[in-house]
């Protein structure tokens, strides 16, 4: 009896307008390449059906059409809604010791066994290690039996996608609409060390990064407050402790007196000052973003609850 009431008019309209535009993100023309010439129509139908299909469907039950999903509800309620396309690489360290090998089959032992496999860090040591110093490269195998130690990297790709946080989201101008057309456009990811070091960062680098609090951040927006989701900056390991990297798309020159730029993927730590790996060289920015409610020469959008906040507010008071 002594609960107002309050009015869920943003909630609802947000719901209603997402249940029109979802059904489009299912469709067959959701994702499409488009034919170079009619000999390459069936090819794209192909690459359009697969990398559809990857897209939705997702890899190990984490569906793209979530991260759509939520692109939509933010540019609903937050102007704009973020969406970010990769190719993720994470490499797999497994280290092995053998006993008692050959030299004939010391070729087959150090060769890796996948496709796109590589192996590293191969040391010989005659007479199963009894002399303790290992053979130097290119020099005779003498001393079998062997003993052998070596590093297999196993290397998985896969597509990814995923929903920026606005907050999380910055570009050189807010005017232009085509990120490609962008000086400069970065997103801010907080992960932890292990991960960073799995994606093929270098280890010294990723031990120089700082701690991470998420709720540090002046932009932090805490998005569902009390229900203590936020991930934790302090862990048992170092290895398990969130850091803060700016994954960035810059246009630089070639040189210091060059007009002609190209564009670069940075990934930078902003509290740490370092550069987590040498720029690279890319075609296009991973980003695409979306408006709900277009607002005329601006990157954001028009939001529902700026629309009908007022509304809502107005009904709750009454």
């Amino acid at each position: 009896e002594d609960r107002e009431a309050v009015s869920l008019d943003v909630s609802d309209m947000v719901e209603a307008v997402y249940a029109q535009i979802a059904p489009a993100l299912e469709d067959v023309g959701g994702v499409q390449f488009d034919a170079n010439g009619a000999d390459d129509e069936p090819e794209a139908l192909k690459e359009s059906a697969i990398v559809r299909s990857i897209l939705m469907e997702g890899y190990a039950g984490e569906g793209g059409f979530v991260s759509l999903s939520e692109q939509i509800k933010d540019a609903l309620l937050m102007r704009t809604g973020v969406l970010a396309v990769w190719v993720e690489v994470i490499e797999t360290r497994e280290p092995e010791t053998w006993e008692d090998v050959g030299a004939l089959a010391l070729q087959d032992v150090i060769a890796p066994k996948l496709e796109g496999q590589r192996v590293e860090n191969v040391k010989i040591y005659p007479d199963n290690g009894k002399g303790g110093k290992a053979l130097e490269e290119g020099a005779p195998l003498e001393g079998e039996p062997f003993r052998v130690t070596l590093t297999r990297i196993d290397s998985e790709k896969r597509l990814c996608t995923a929903c920026v946080p606005r907050e999380n989201f910055v570009c050189s101008s807010i005017q232009e609409r085509d990120l490609n057309k962008q000086r400069f456009v970065a997103d801010r990811q907080v992960t932890t060390r292990a991960r960073l070091v799995a994606e093929g960062f270098d280890p010294a680098k990723v031990k120089q990064l700082k701690r991470c609090d998420p709720t540090d951040y002046e932009l932090h927006l805490n998005r569902r407050e009390g229900d203590g989701d936020e991930a934790s900056a302090e862990a048992a390991e170092d290895a398990t402790e969130t850091s803060e990297v700016w994954r960035c798309y810059a246009q630089l020159a070639e040189s210091a007196d060059s007009l002609e730029a190209s564009r670069y993927r940075v990934y930078y730590s902003r509290d740490s000052k370092i550069l987590l790996a040498p720029p690279e060289r890319v075609g296009r920015v991973c980003y695409a973003v979306g408006n709900v409610i277009l607002y005329p020469h601006r990157l954001d959008g028009v939001s529902l609850f700026e629309r009908i906040g007022e509304i809502q507010a107005i009904k709750s008071r009454a």
